[in-house]
């Protein structure tokens, strides 16, 4: 099942890339960081620095992260063309998640965390994400009694 969806991110994407890009190059972000995943799967690609400590991540283990992050958005039915959301601080998932968001075709809309309610519920409105991703209750707590005007929302 999983290598499905995986067939599925790859094809969507290769798609995706296709339509923005000049003919004869397919490339968007997440494409590269698969090539360089492919090309180079145990070189440095992002250092962060969690409590006092620096923790790493290889091309090979970000593109592993995108996969299962792509898999999860098409698990939950982002489509190409979808936006998804993320109201979080600076830190590597936002990245994997803009990562993956691409993949499947999506775009990917930001959120301050120190939004107020009243913006969140505007930006959500008028953006109208597949899917909202918050970083912890904080952020939850601003969109679950939100009266969001769509539809097709998770």
């Amino acid at each position: 099942m999983a290598e499905a969806f995986l067939e599925v991110a790859l094809a969507v994407q290769t798609a995706t890339a296709s339509a923005f890009v000049a003919e004869g190059e397919e490339m968007t972000l997440a494409s590269r960081v698969r090539d360089l995943a492919v090309a180079s799967p145990d070189q440095l690609a992002m250092r962060y620095k969690a409590l006092g400590i620096w923790h790493e991540y290889s091309w090979g283990e970000v593109w592993e992260i995108v996969l299962d992050v792509a898999n999860g958005l098409l698990a939950l039915g982002v489509d190409p063309g979808d936006r998804v959301s993320c109201q979080s601080e600076d830190r590597p998932e936002w990245m994997f998640l803009d990562l993956a968001t691409v993949a499947v075709g999506g775009c990917t809309v930001g959120l301050y965390p120190v939004d107020p309610v009243d913006r969140v519920e505007y930006l959500l409105n008028d953006c109208r994400p597949r899917v909202h991703f918050g970083e912890g209750q904080e952020q939850l707590d601003k969109v679950v009694d939100l009266e969001l005007y769509w539809s097709g929302s998770t």
